[in-house]
Formats: C-alpha cells, sequence, structure tokens
C-alpha cells in the first residue's frame, strides 16, 4: 500500500470514529445540502437547489460546497449559512473543525448530492448524521466501495433515474421527498447590483460588446494548443471589433510570447479577482467561445450564445448545457484538443449564424 492511501486510511478511520451525539436530536428545522466541489457543477446545481428549498419552505437550508465554487451561490437569498471545505482531499485541522462544528448543528435533514464521493468524503458525510438523504454513489474504487459497506447504513438513496443533463440527474434526490422532477429550469448565479457595478467600472465592461474566448479548461485534455490559440485569437482579431481573454495559463503564455498580438486594439485582457468578476465579464459580452463547460454554464446563466469546443463521448455528454443558444464544435483529444481548424470553429460562431440556435427546455 502506497504511504498516501495508508494516510488517507487513518484519516478516513479518524472521521469514522465521530458520531452524532444520539443524545442531541434535532432541535432546528435547518437542513445541510451537500454539493459537488467542481464550479461549472455548481452552476447546474443552483435549479436543484432554488428546488429543494420550495419543498422545505420553513427550513433554512445550508450547503456544505468547496471553496472555489462557493461564490457561484454566496449571494443566493434561499441560502442561509456557506461552509466551504474540500471533502475529497482536505485533511486539515480547519476542515476537522468545520465538521465537527456542522455536526453540532444537528440538522433535521442532510442532503447529499455528492454522487461521486471517494473514500474519505464518504468518511467525512457519514460522520455528521445517523440519516443522510443521498444520490446513489457512483463507483470509483475499491477503497471507497470498502468505506461505502461500511457506511451505507446511514444513507438513504433515491432511486436510479435515467438522466439526460447533470441537472436532472442532481434531480432524482426529489424521489426520496416524492417530488417530480421539473420540466422547466434555468441557472442563476445571483450577484448584488452593487458587485456587479463595481466589477464593471474596476474591469472596464461595457454591455453587449465582443466575445470572451477561453482556450484554457481544467485539464490538457480540454484545453488547446499554444498554435490553435494564435490561429483562433488572430481570425477572431479580423472579424470582431472586440476579443476578451483572461491572461491565465495557456492564453498568459501566448501573450507573453506574441506582443503583437497583446498590443492588438481590439485584444481586450481583463485581469479577474475572483470567479464572479468571470461570470459578470461573460454576462456584458455578446457571445463566448470556450473549451470550458464552466464558462459555457456562466453563458447559459446570463442568456449569451456560447460555442464549446469540446471532445464528444458518452462520458460528458451529461455536461452540454440542457437548454439554451449553443453550438458544440466537436474535438478529438490529442494530448490537447484536436481534430478540427479555424473554419470549424468560425461557422458556429453568432456573427457567421445571427439567427440563435436553442431554445427553452
Amino acid at each position: 500500500m502506497r504511504l498516501s492511501h495508508l494516510f488517507d486510511a487513518l484519516v478516513c478511520r479518524l472521521y469514522l470514529s465521530r458520531r452524532p451525539d444520539k443524545k442531541c436530536a434535532s432541535q432546528t428545522n435547518r437542513i445541510l445540502v451537500i454539493t459537488y466541489d467542481a464550479i461549472g457543477d455548481m452552476v447546474m446545481t443552483t435549479p436543484v437547489l432554488e428546488c429543494l428549498k420550495k419543498v422545505f419552505p420553513d427550513s433554512e437550508m445550508d450547503i456544505l460546497c468547496s471553496p472555489r465554487n462557493a461564490d457561484i451561490i454566496r449571494y443566493c437569498d434561499y441560502i442561509s449559512e456557506l461552509f466551504a471545505l474540500n471533502l475529497n482531499s482536505g485533511k486539515s485541522f480547519a476542515e476537522w473543525r468545520t465538521l465537527s462544528l456542522l455536526r453540532k448543528k444537528s440538522y433535521a435533514r442532510i442532503i447529499n448530492l455528492f454522487d461521486e464521493a471517494g473514500d474519505l468524503a464518504l468518511a467525512k458525510i457519514s460522520s455528521l448524521s445517523n440519516k443522510i438523504y443521498s444520490l446513489p454513489i457512483v463507483y470509483k474504487n475499491q477503497r471507497q466501495q470498502r468505506i461505502l459497506s461500511y457506511v451505507d447504513k446511514y444513507f438513504k438513496f433515491s432511486r436510479e433515474n435515467k438522466a439526460n443533463s447533470f441537472t436532472e440527474r442532481m434531480f432524482c434526490i426529489l424521489n426520496l421527498f416524492e417530488q417530480n422532477i421539473p420540466d422547466v429550469f434555468e441557472y442563476k448565479i445571483c450577484i448584488p447590483s452593487q458587485v456587479k457595478s463595481n466589477a464593471v467600472k474596476r474591469l472596464g465592461l461595457s454591455q453587449g460588446n465582443g466575445i470572451v474566448f477561453n482556450p484554457d479548461g481544467s485539464r490538457k485534455d480540454n484545453s488547446l494548443s499554444e498554435s490553435m490559440i494564435i490561429n483562433i485569437l488572430t481570425t477572431l482579431l479580423k472579424q470582431y471589433e472586440r476579443v476578451i481573454v483572461f491572461p491565465y495559463g495557456l492564453m498568459g503564455q501566448v501573450l507573453n510570447k506574441n506582443t503583437e498580438l497583446s498590443k492588438n486594439k481590439r485584444l481586450a485582457i481583463i485581469d479577474t479577482e475572483n470567479i464572479i468578476d468571470v461570470v459578470i465579464t461573460v454576462e456584458y459580452a455578446a457571445e463566448v467561445l470556450t473549451t470550458d463547460t464552466a464558462l459555457a454554464h456562466f453563458a447559459i446563466a446570463c442568456e449569451r450564445p456560447v460555442t464549446i469546443i469540446k471532445a464528444r463521448s458518452d462520458e460528458v455528454l451529461i455536461f452540454d448545457p440542457p437548454y439554451g443558444d449553443f453550438e458544440i464544435v466537436p474535438a478529438k483529444v490529442k494530448g490537447f484538443l484536436g481534430g478540427f481548424d479555424v473554419n470549424d470553429v468560425m461557422n458556429k460562431l453568432r456573427l457567421n449564424k445571427p439567427e440563435a440556435k436553442g431554445g427553452p427546455k
């Protein structure tokens, strides 16, 4: 056994030893919802959270999420309190203290939407309550399955329903509360007007102006190579009056190496401070071109047309937007995304396709 696995096993055992006090029955009508840790996943979960609040209108609803996606829901008025920690990886004393605090709150209900919880995450979640309402846990590895067999008694799982999108999969939790999955839903990112106006002024944004181009995903296999970034960016600058980019990752490297591109008067380099800045930048653009599905879901939430360059497989289809004005440029993974050319991308953009596609779900 690798030392890292041995350490994880010891931490799991430590969390599994912590149980809520049986004498401390819930004295509140408060509920806790546990969510996914990725930014795009949180955007896709917003209609589910709003629906759960309607299912339990008299309950205060707290959210357990990751530090990186907390801002997506921080300003939602249906959320009472946010707790941020890394379920699948965090092992700090601060996280131990946060989980101890959550145990003491004696929630009336704990609802788990994180159906890809690994062994460490399962140990943490199961320590919070003797009854957890949960989506069925997706198989990850044998370590996870060993923990699951031990903590299974604390979980009440919803039925497995066939879902065409990530959001519909999250909605399956409603089965446990005898609620139907809604036919229509929408993503919402709540941003107070003062926060938005401050960001617009600081970033120098203007409404409905330009295309956001983001060639960076979270991994190499959902990002573009430097040569493809240069080709697409050069073409966009010829056709759009304003091209908006973020100076990070591969795009930052391209701009540092190509001063002619970085000094182009049509190029707007937006240096954001946080994820809300990115959302506001998308809202103030006319359209979006991205390899990152999180940015695609921002566009859908902001009702902006989006073109997504992404590999196609059964595993990733559920992360396509379930509604809205979007186009897909099919790609193959060749280290970076490949198997397409610049014309394939330009033909999908709204500059060349003025009629919006898609529509409400």
